[in-house]
């Protein structure tokens, strides 16, 4: 038995053979990332994974911070991660103070809320333009648009000078065109 937001949950891990066609992977082919939901609930589910359920098999979906990107079954799923999950909750691993704990069953909610608060703190240093929009409408942003603002783009397009000034130096070289 697994704990999840306080309540225990029974969860029953299927034959990887039988339900990822024959391809060891611990992501379903039927997983979808949450859409609903709020940074903090992203937070928990980067921190603790979720549960999955198909039919009446419920499998525990590990933590995201440890996916990786070949497991994912769709080039969908793929970009999903990449654009709207790594970059925020990246961006909030690298708060000095947040030492994710290796095994993710020494992780309760007390942790998960000092460490989102650490976090959070962290993304008012380095984005404070991010919480110049008044909490109630941050509130209701997706993770996909939390990802955004903390892009390197996102900053130089919207950011103050001294948002813009803590980047890290372009790595980017253009090559022009030769005629």
């Amino acid at each position: 038995a697994t704990e999840i937001d306080g309540k225990e949950k029974i969860v029953n891990v299927p034959d990887p053979k039988e339900f990822f066609r024959g391809r060891y992977s611990s992501i379903p082919e039927s997983f979808v990332f949450p859409t609903w939901g709020t940074r903090f609930t992203g937070w928990r589910n980067w921190l603790l994974g979720s549960i999955h359920v198909e039919g009446d098999k419920r499998c525990m979906i590990k933590p995201y911070r440890l996916i990786v990107g070949k497991e994912l079954p769709s080039k969908e799923l793929k970009a999903a991660y990449k654009l709207n999950w790594k970059p925020i909750f990246g961006k909030m691993m690298e708060a000095p103070g947040v030492v994710i704990p290796p095994n993710y069953e020494d992780i309760d909610e007390d942790f998960v809320q000092t460490s989102f608060a650490i976090a959070t703190k962290h993304l008012k240093e380095q984005y404070s333009y991010i919480f110049k929009t008044p909490e109630n409408k941050r509130d209701l942003w997706s993770l996909s648009t939390w990802s955004q603002k903390v892009q390197p783009n996102g900053v130089r397009k919207n950011g103050t000078p001294e948002d813009i000034e803590k980047l890290p130096p372009s790595t980017v070289v253009k090559k022009s065109k030769q005629e």
